[in-house]
């Protein structure tokens, strides 16, 4: 089991009091006051949420956004997800580092994630040891956060704590590839990401339980419904001999990086899903309705689109005034392709539409409890597929990687000439960030060291291997995959 005891020195200003105070009142007051500005972070994500007890049909009235707006009774209340994150996190600062930053990003016009009354709000938690993270994992996260409906509201992201058991953690000349959890926690920030994802600042399956077990409780005592869904990627999905954790009973996965092993892949078209031991037949994931409520010839040719619904949510500064994608060279062309929105949304339209779901049927299943004894209890437990193209002529297609292939090729480096970083930049999320933590230097061209230095003798193979792998792969970059396929979903929105 994980310690529980975090590693991270408590740093920065703390926040505050107010964020642990409970907001319910706020929630049924719909006369509250502004909140005052401040430089803390509870200030800036008050400010930058949705208003507390705001009436949705109000809004919707009164909005000129291209983005659809979904009509609800005047009984429906919102709040910021934030406010019950940092509520609860105050409630178990004893096992966490002081948060210094806001939770989700706040960017003008997007929205932070918010629970609504009248629905079941889902959260993704995703789980790995993240070293390093990569480009596989955020389109995992990515590709499923927009391709379910708009109940899945957030995800939640835990790096394990401990590294044991991993290979090409160091090389013979004394190199480590061994990122802190704090390390690999800041090498998810992204600009993207974090408008709808947050890193558990705490670490350890307990801590994250207790954590989870506190805002149930915060939020289902202010009217609202929440769960969660555990995304794991293909290889880890169907796990079904494990212990299913009562909290998390659905398990979520994709074939966006690589395949699954309960899918038969016939190319273009949708996948033949295979029965799975101990699990009913698969069936179509329900949906919220999705209706378009702006002018008929703005609509583009994949409505009803959760991507496209989502992405204008959460990315609006990627859409022109009338909602239509802007071009690729006009959109934050310095963002990583991990995470560009065109990118994602290429292969958001690409997959099959709807999800696909199955119920594992055994009625009885074993569960730890908090003494770490074992019980026996009914489960109602389900996995989830967010299906995506296997089109080998697809430019959509996600080349297959892992953070045990980036480690080896870092460790056969001495130093990472700007070829190589430029390449690993469409591989690693925050690479430059990467190679400071490393204390990997980024040079013009591959310099020897001498070998006095560290006492180690340098790899001459190790380089030349380097060069040649690079001139390999530079060309098959993910931004010259989807050039075509961005330019494809431009013609049709603008059609």
């Amino acid at each position: 089991m994980e310690n529980p005891q975090h590693e991270e020195s408590s740093r920065g200003d703390t926040l505050h009091a107010d964020s642990a105070q409970k907001p319910t009142n706020v929630i049924e007051n719909s006369q509250h006051e502004e909140p005052s500005r401040d430089d803390t972070p509870q200030a800036n994500s008050a400010l930058s949420s949705s208003t507390l007890g705001n009436d949705v049909s109000s809004k919707a009235a009164t909005s000129t956004s291209p983005t659809p707006i979904a009509s609800s009774p005047s009984d429906v209340k919102t709040a910021p997800l934030e406010t019950y994150i940092l509520s609860t996190e105050a409630k178990i600062s004893h096992l966490l580092p002081t948060r210094t930053t806001p939770v989700f990003r706040s960017f003008p016009d997007s929205e932070s994630p918010t629970l609504r009354s009248d629905r079941e709000n889902k959260i993704i938690i995703y789980c790995g040891a993240f070293n390093p993270p990569h480009a596989g994992h955020a389109a995992l996260l990515s590709h499923t956060y927009f391709s379910t409906d708009a109940s899945t509201i957030a995800a939640l992201i835990l790096p394990v704590r401990t590294l044991s058991g991993k290979s090409y953690l160091s090389n013979a000349d004394g190199r480590n590839f061994r990122l802190t959890y704090s390390q690999r926690s800041e090498l998810w920030q992204d600009d993207l990401l974090s408008r709808f994802s947050w890193i558990f600042p705490g670490g350890g399956h307990r801590n994250m339980s207790s954590f989870i077990d506190l805002l149930k409780v915060s939020v289902e005592n202010d009217g609202f419904k929440i769960s969660f869904l555990e995304l794991s990627g293909a290889e880890y999905a169907y796990s079904l001999g494990m212990i299913w954790d009562k909290n998390i009973p659905t398990r979520i996965t994709s074939s966006i990086t690589r395949p699954v092993p309960f899918a038969e892949s016939n190319g273009v078209k949708e996948p033949q899903l295979r029965k799975l031991h101990g699990c009913g037949p698969w069936e179509d994931v329900p949906q919220e309705d999705l209706r378009w409520e702006s002018e008929e010839e703005e609509k583009p040719k994949c409505w009803p689109c959760w991507p496209c619904h989502k992405m204008r949510k959460v990315f609006p500064e990627a859409f022109d005034d009338k909602g239509r994608p802007l071009p690729p060279d006009y959109r934050h062309h310095d963002m990583s392709p991990a995470t560009r929105p065109d990118i994602l949304l290429s292969r958001c339209h690409a997959a099959p539409k709807l999800p696909k779901q199955c119920q594992y049927i055994y009625p009885v299943v074993e569960q730890m409890t908090r003494e770490w004894g074992e019980q026996e209890q009914e489960l109602d437990a389900h996995l989830l597929f967010i299906p995506s193209t296997q089109d080998p002529n697809s430019p959509t297609l996600f080349p297959e990687m892992s953070s045990t292939s980036i480690r080896k090729r870092f460790l056969k480096a001495d130093t990472v000439i700007c070829k190589f970083r430029d390449q690993m930049s469409e591989e690693v999320l925050n690479v430059d960030r990467l190679c400071e933590f490393l204390d990997w230097p980024v040079t013009e061209r591959n310099v020897k060291r001498s070998r006095e230095s560290d006492g180690a003798g340098y790899d001459d193979d190790a380089a030349e291997g380097l060069n040649t792998e690079s001139d390999d792969t530079v060309d098959d970059s993910a931004a010259k995959r989807l050039k075509k396929e961005s330019k494809d979903a431009r013609d049709d929105n603008s059609s």
